[in-house]
C-alpha cells in the first residue's frame, strides 16, 4: 500500500526513489569480474544483490495476497493517481527515471544469475537463497 500512497509523490518528482549503488555497478559491469574468482566474494555480491532485488527465483517464499487482495490494491491505486499522469511523469522526468531504474533492476537480476553460475563453474558452495 506505501508504494499506491506515494506514486503521486514520484509522478510530480517531490519523491524519488535513488538506484542502489550495487545495481548502478551491475548497470556498468554485469558480466564483470575484479581478478580471479573468489567464492566468498561471489557470495557476498549476491547477497547485496539479494538485499537491493528481493528474493531470486530459487528462493523458496510464499507469495503474499490473492487476487482479491491485488484487485483491491489495483483499486486504491487507481482512486490515488493524478489526472493527466503520463504527461505529469514526462514533464517532471519520472518516467526517465522509473525506466533507468527498471534497467538497473533487470542489469542486477541478469548479474545475480550470471555470478550464480560462475559460482557453479567454479564448485563453490552454492548460495543459500534468502526467504
Amino acid at each position: 500500500m506505501e508504494g499506491a500512497v506515494t506514486r503521486p509523490l514520484r509522478d510530480l518528482g517531490i519523491m524519488r526513489r535513488e538506484i542502489p549503488d550495487v545495481l548502478a555497478g551491475a548497470t556498468a559491469a554485469p558480466y564483470g569480474l575484479q581478478g580471479p574468482v573468489n567464492c566468498g566474494d561471489i557470495a557476498a555480491e549476491i547477497a547485496r544483490l539479494d538485499a537491493a532485488l528481493g528474493p531470486d527465483l530459487d528462493a523458496e517464499h510464499v507469495k503474499p495476497g490473492g487476487a482479491a487482495g491485488e484487485m483491491l490494491f489495483d483499486a486504491f491505486q487507481g482512486a490515488l493517481d493524478i489526472p493527466f499522469r503520463g504527461l505529469v511523469r514526462r514533464v517532471s522526468g519520472a518516467e526517465s527515471r522509473d525506466r533507468a531504474r527498471a534497467a538497473a533492476v533487470l542489469a542486477g537480476m541478469v548479474r545475480r544469475a550470471w555470478l550464480k553460475g560462475v559460482a557453479y563453474d567454479a564448485a563453490c558452495v552454492a548460495p543459500t537463497p534468502v526467504p
